[in-house]
């Protein structure tokens, strides 16, 4: 019998009901790796057909293979489904699956038919996996809410941080397992390609990542997202075939485990990243990893550094002579603000910097204060922050001039009044007319400095022209390298 060619694809979707929903990191961390573990298990749970990887990228993957025709096929599609759904973890997830018969238009055409079917299965599907069945209400065993997640009824006890015995829902259990298992196993190691070296430990909760005593910004976190520009597209016109998008797939697996492998290196070199001893735990945290996205939860003195050293180690990146660049958001907040919330501001900050090119490496940052938040329009509370007449545009800045601030940092921090730039910053943002004036004595303390120019200079390459580089210097004082810091990062 003659057999067809098929296309399968898989995505885990509604992510942030599986991996966002808690300020748990084990929860976190299991969730994320769990749905970056689940493309490669597909292969196993087709016996019968042999279903052959394409791209198999965060939480999606594409194969080919053959059947007798399509209702073998749509067996198959819904062999898989079931089985995403009877998986004691990935069963707190949300999968579709679908397939497609080979068409003679092309490989890149099916993988956009693929793609459309799995949104349209998505638009379909309840934003968050149903409760297990078992579970009723009326049940002792479910008569509390999630300790964890606070949504899902409480169905299992396990053991706090401090000993305590915490009710906790299902989902939230496996993920909390997973992730507790994932830590010891050392996702960082693995997915680096890293065989050899001495064990790193890392921190388990976002307390011990960012209080540092001696730190005036102890307790204060930086979410990092960082999502590729135009991947997409890049695929749409160079992987024209099955072969073209298998080589996308694996370059970009190749960079990234490259980039992780130096990330650790230079962490190791640089004491600033370890909490104190006996433990000597690296103060990071992996919430998502995965095709061309990651998010790293980081302590607020380092947020620059590695926004600099994400920007510098990905700046020859490139695929059949496409360069792979990078859109950023940074968000610097107090640890115990709401990680779903923060998250969702850094990918908010980084579609701003795609807005503005997708042809270059940009980035936003947003400080919040304590409990600050931006509200539900982003653009208005950024346009509130801009001097009278300037287009937010000049907050979004370039990744590759980050570095620079190893030239002009240290004479700033020794002679220019911060009183005075902050009060500048004001009166830029009020419209105050005073503000010509602070910025002259603000130039006056360049000169005194006796590097004026040099100094002007370095703040225009890294922040831009006036009055934007005086509003950035400003705000982001406190979480700029110290003199340790830029020392470490060369």
């Amino acid at each position: 019998m003659n057999r067809m060619r098929f296309y399968l694809r898989i995505e885990g979707v509604n992510i942030g009901s599986f991996i966002y929903d808690t300020q748990d990191l084990s929860t976190i961390r299991g969730g994320s790796l769990l749905l970056l573990d689940a493309a490669k298990r597909i292969p196993d749970w087709s016996p019968d057909i042999e279903l052959q990887p394409i791209s198999t990228g965060a939480s999606s993957g594409i194969f080919a293979f053959e059947a007798t025709g399509p209702e073998a096929a749509d067996q198959l599609r819904q062999d898989i489904q079931r089985h995403l759904n009877d998986d004691p973890r990935l069963r707190h997830a949300t999968f579709v699956v679908d397939q497609i018969a080979a068409s003679d238009r092309g490989f890149a055409y099916d993988r956009e038919r693929l793609l459309a079917l799995n949104r349209w299965r998505q638009m379909r599907s309840p934003s968050i996996a149903p409760v297990d069945p078992e579970i009723r209400v009326q049940d002792s065993a479910a008569s509390d809410a999630c300790s964890i997640d606070g949504l899902r009824p409480a169905a299992a006890s396990m053991q706090g941080p401090e000993g305590e015995v915490q009710p906790v829902s299902a989902s939230v259990r496996v993920r909390r397992e997973f992730g507790r298992q994932q830590k010891k196993r050392d996702f960082y190691r693995e997915y680096a390609g890293e065989r050899t070296g001495g064990e790193r430990r890392f921190v388990h909760d976002l307390s011990s990542l960012t209080e540092c005593d001696g730190n005036p910004l102890s307790g204060k976190l930086a979410v990092l997202y960082l999502d590729g520009n135009g991947f997409g597209k890049i695929q749409n016109s160079k992987c024209r075939s099955e072969a073209l998008q298998s080589q996308f797939d694996s370059r970009l697996q190749s960079l990234r485990r490259s980039l992780l492998r130096d990330f650790l290196e230079w962490m190791d070199r640089d004491p600033g990243w370890r909490t104190p001893q006996p433990k000597n735990e690296r103060r990071i945290e992996t919430l998502l990893w995965g095709g061309d996205e990651i998010i790293w939860a980081l302590p607020a003195w380092k947020g620059w550094d590695t926004l600099d050293f994400f920007f510098r180690r990905s700046a020859d990146w490139e695929f059949e002579g496409e360069g792979l660049t990078h859109a950023a958001g940074l968000v610097l907040c107090s640890h115990k603000a709401p990680i779903h919330r923060i998250v969702r501001l850094a990918r908010e900050l980084a579609e701003l910097a795609k807005e503005r090119s997708r042809r270059r490496s940009l980035f936003a940052y947003q400080v919040l204060e304590t409990f600050d938040h931006t509200g539900d329009d982003l653009q208005r509370y950024r346009r509130q922050r801009c001097p009278e007449g300037q287009s937010p545009h000049g907050l979004i800045l370039e990744g590759e001039s980050l570095g620079s601030v190893a030239d002009w940092l240290p004479f700033l921090r020794e002679g220019l009044p911060r009183r005075q730039l902050h009060s500048y910053a004001l009166a830029l943002i009020q419209g105050d007319p005073s503000a010509d004036g602070h910025e002259q004595r603000l130039l006056r303390s360049l000169n005194d400095l006796a590097a004026e120019g040099k100094l002007l200079r370095g703040l225009e390459r890294t922040f831009g022209p006036p009055p934007w580089c005086w509003l950035h210097l400003a705000e982001l004082w406190d979480y700029l390298p110290q003199p340790g810091d830029l020392d470490a990062a060369n």
